[in-house]
This record gives structure tokens, C-alpha cells and sequence, in this order.
């Protein structure tokens, strides 16, 4: 999986925002599964997954999802949701 960027959270806190707060930690564990499938794909072949994106949550969310545009919740909630999700060993990239 890529680096996680602020607007990964953005996307992740509009997914989470339309589930309930129980499920966040599977929501999680699934969207890093699928980025990490995605930035596989996309290190062997060269180009983005057709479905799943080119290896960051934001790719990995776009089609997978219903989002809540605008509606998030708080960046904190969503950290420690990916944090369970990964096994506390969530990397940010600050940009």
C-alpha cells in the first residue's frame, strides 16, 4: 500500500461517516487490503488496478463505497480505526 496523504482520510472519514462506528475497524482492514492488492499490481505491471486503483486508500475507496461528500468523521476516529485495522503500524506521509 502507498503512503497514506491527508485526503486518503478525507475519503476514509466519508466512507466511515455512512457505517456504523462498530464496523469501522473491518471497513478499515478491507480498504487497506485492497490498496495493498492495487499497489502490488500496480509495482509488477506498471499501471493502475482497473478496479481497485493505483495502491492508496483514496484508489482503493472510489470503488468499493457508498461516501458521505462532506460529511466526515473527525481525523482521530479514523486514525485509530486504520491503526486496529493495520495492527498499529500505520505510516503517514505528511504533505
Amino acid at each position: 500500500m502507498r503512503q497514506i496523504r491527508s485526503g486518503d482520510l478525507v475519503a476514509l472519514g466519508e466512507v466511515l461517516a455512512c457505517v456504523p462506528a462498530g464496523l469501522w475497524p473491518l471497513v478499515c482492514q478491507e480498504v487497506i487490503a485492497r490498496a495493498d492488492i492495487a499497489d502490488r499490481y500496480r509495482k509488477r505491471l506498471g499501471r493502475r488496478h482497473p478496479i481497485l486503483g493505483d495502491g492508496t486508500l483514496h484508489g482503493a475507496l472510489a470503488s468499493a463505497w457508498p461516501r458521505k461528500r462532506g460529511g466526515t468523521v473527525g481525523v482521530g476516529p479514523v486514525l485509530t480505526a486504520a491503526r486496529v485495522a493495520r495492527g498499529n503500524s500505520l505510516t503517514l506521509k505528511h504533505s
